[in-house]
């Protein structure tokens, strides 16, 4: 599944000026941004597929991890 120009924003915004995208787990799986540092994981979720979202965030070992989602599915988020 191709990745809305949305969502790259999305994910390089998160990710910052030297951090990553696409940035693959040990578990296999792939976080949507890791801060350079490491410290931040983010995953920018469009599709409504909250649990393994939140999932990547919890294998991700970050420090802080945030799920961003769009405004009109805050509610089911």
């Amino acid at each position: 599944m191709t990745k809305s120009n949305s969502h790259k924003s999305a994910q390089s915004k998160a990710a910052g000026k030297n951090g990553t995208t696409e940035h693959k787990l040990l578990n296999g799986q792939k976080l949507d941004a890791l801060s350079a540092n490491g410290k931040r994981a983010t995953e920018v979720e469009c599709s409504g597929n909250y649990k393994a979202a939140v999932n990547r965030l919890q294998a991700s070992g970050a420090n802080q991890k945030v799920l961003q989602v769009p405004n009109n599915c805050m509610d089911k988020a």
